[in-house]
């Protein structure tokens, strides 16, 4: 009988090398039975002769699909997508993670967040000064010159400042101008003369 066949060379029925498991095929083969013997391709993911098999790197090679915002990653006989970070898979493709509106920034209390994509910014609030992950209150009245009148007292506040015109002034703080005590009510005696 011919190379593939058995008998006794009057009848001769093919061997099925793949279903006897005679064949030489890698693990990372599909044995396929032909009238002359078997051939072994490799599968998908892997190339070779079908006796050995090695895995393609699809990632180095560009054959993968991965989506922006996603790295690919070589496994034995494919690949896969994984998220960059910042984003989270959805439906297959990777979205920005939106880490203020979750709560998960790592902003100072005393910080605004701001989303961007695949991070976020943290920047101090009025008031304080920092990186804005760590934030400290900024004391106003410490500065050379004083944001308040130069006849009203500064308060440093947690954030912010208040001015408070001194005894003797009227306004907001801001702008002090001299009261006239004689004008807003007696305070001197019957027998006297403000001035």
């Amino acid at each position: 009988c011919p190379t593939g066949y058995a008998g006794d060379g009057s009848i001769c029925t093919p061997i099925d090398e793949c279903l006897n498991q005679t064949h030489a095929c890698h693990s990372n083969a599909r044995c396929t039975d032909t009238a002359e013997g078997y051939d072994c391709p490799c599968v998908q993911g892997f190339s070779g002769d079908g006796r050995s098999c090695t895995n393609i790197d699809e990632c180095q090679t560009g054959q993968h699909h991965c989506e922006a915002h996603s790295t690919c990653r070589d496994t034995q006989g494919g690949f896969e997508c994984v998220c960059n970070a910042g984003f989270d898979s959805n439906a297959g493709a990777c979205g920005n993670i939106d880490e203020c509106a979750r709560g998960t920034h790592r902003c100072d209390a005393h910080a605004d967040c701001q989303d961007r994509d695949g991070d976020y910014l943290c920047a101090c609030q009025t008031g304080y000064s920092g990186s804005g992950f760590e934030c400290t209150n900024i004391n106003e009245c410490a500065a050379l010159i004083s944001p308040c009148d130069p006849h009203a007292a500064c308060e440093d506040t947690e954030g912010w400042f208040s001015c408070t015109c001194g005894i003797g002034y009227t306004g907001d703080g801001f702008t002090c101008a001299n009261l006239n005590e004689c004008e807003t009510g007696p305070v001197c005696g019957a027998h006297a003369t403000c001035q």
